[in-house]
């Protein structure tokens, strides 16, 4: 599928932090969601699978929301792996006092863990993996240095 996106109020300094130096955050995100883009001025050709295409088109919206400054490499990584697992908070039901969990109907869908502040859900595979061994274990350590995930 060819989808064409364009960015009506384009903005050429936002447009420069989006992209990179020489394109290499738009080559990451090619590399990453296993599309192909190609850019001219503010409209964006993006080549590939369905599913691909609309995950990249959400994520070029989102990275330029943020681009007002340039874009950090961690900044770029977190961002693809949260369009990587697309996992998003379930339905929310009535209120508790204490965190309760809601899981998705699919086996892909990860678990969210609601509590009286805010939702809270993995980013990255490899956050999901660990709130599901929370879920399933009784005892569960996790091990490595603080702010690592």
């Amino acid at each position: 599928m060819i989808r064409r996106h364009r960015f009506e109020a384009a903005d050429n300094r936002r447009l420069a932090h989006l992209c990179g130096p020489l394109d290499a955050h738009l080559r990451q995100v090619e590399a990453a969601l296993g599309v192909r883009l190609t850019r001219r001025d503010a409209e964006f050709r993006i080549e590939g699978p369905r599913a691909a295409v609309a995950r990249t088109a959400d994520l070029l919206d989102e990275l330029y929301r943020q681009a007002q400054r340039p874009l950090a490499g961690e900044q770029l990584q977190l961002a693809l792996a949260q369009a990587m697992t697309a996992a998003g908070p379930g339905p929310t039901g009535g209120a508790g006092a204490g965190p309760r969990v809601e899981r998705a109907s699919t086996a892909a869908a990860a678990p969210t863990l609601h509590t009286r502040h805010a939702g809270l859900a993995g980013r990255t595979p490899n956050q999901v993996q660990y709130l599901q061994q929370i879920l399933a274990h009784d005892i569960t350590f996790g091990i490595g240095p603080a702010g690592t995930g």
